[in-house]
């Protein structure tokens, strides 16, 4: 049937005709489970700010704040 990219691209999951790579099996994945879990309790002791946090995993600040607002690895 016709419809919308964003309606054949949820049929198709559904339907178990696609996968959706997440996490550290995508092929650009810089972080682990573990290390995401890691930064969400380094962030709330309040000792290390999104800069530092970044830094030190080698990813942007704005990727250490999506994973405090769960926009990314929100499955951990």
């Amino acid at each position: 049937w016709l419809g919308t990219y964003q309606d054949n691209m949820r049929d198709m999951y559904e339907k178990g005709r696609g996968y959706k790579v997440s996490g550290e099996n995508h092929h650009n994945a810089k972080l682990t489970s573990i290390i995401v879990k890691e930064i969400r309790k380094r962030y709330l002791t309040r000792k290390y700010s999104l800069r530092k946090l970044a830094k030190k995993y080698g990813v942007c600040h704005k990727s250490i704040l999506n994973i405090m607002h769960n926009k990314i690895w929100k499955f951990i």
